[in-house]
This record gives C-alpha cells, structure tokens and sequence, in this order.
C-alpha cells in the first residue's frame, strides 16, 4: 500500500487520541486503525473532507465479499 497523506494520518491520529479517551484496549485501537487505514486506502483520490458515509456504506460489503470478515468485525 502507498503512504497515507498528512491529511489522513492527522486524521487516524484523531482518531486515535478519541478511542484511547474512550479506553478502548490496544488491541481494539489497532483493528480500528487498521480498517480505517484499509478505507482509507481505498478512498485515497478522493478528499478527506468529500468522504461520506456513502462511501463507507460502499466499503463495508467487499469486507464480507474480498475479505471474509465477521459480521461482528463488520459491525
């Protein structure tokens, strides 16, 4: 995979700081981290800022399909 933009690492570094005020596990944070860095692989033509979930509602089924993910790890 490419390197993320300063954008989206800013973004993940948010995202980050949120779940450890929520005092998630590392493990938790980690899986986390990792599908956004998945999703936002997949989006990276697009702006951080048009991003919507649409896009996400979009991502989610390949995970079942191309990935054979849980439904738990989908929720």
């Amino acid at each position: 995979m490419e390197e993320l933009s300063s954008e989206a690492k800013n973004a993940r570094g948010k995202l980050s700081e949120e779940i450890r005020l929520r005092h998630y596990s590392i493990r938790t944070e980690q899986a986390y981290l990792g599908w956004v860095r998945r999703f936002l692989y997949r989006a990276r033509w697009l702006d951080l800022a048009a991003l919507s979930a649409w896009h996400a509602r979009r991502f989610l089924p390949d995970l079942v399909t191309q990935r054979a993910v849980a439904p738990a790890t989908q929720n």
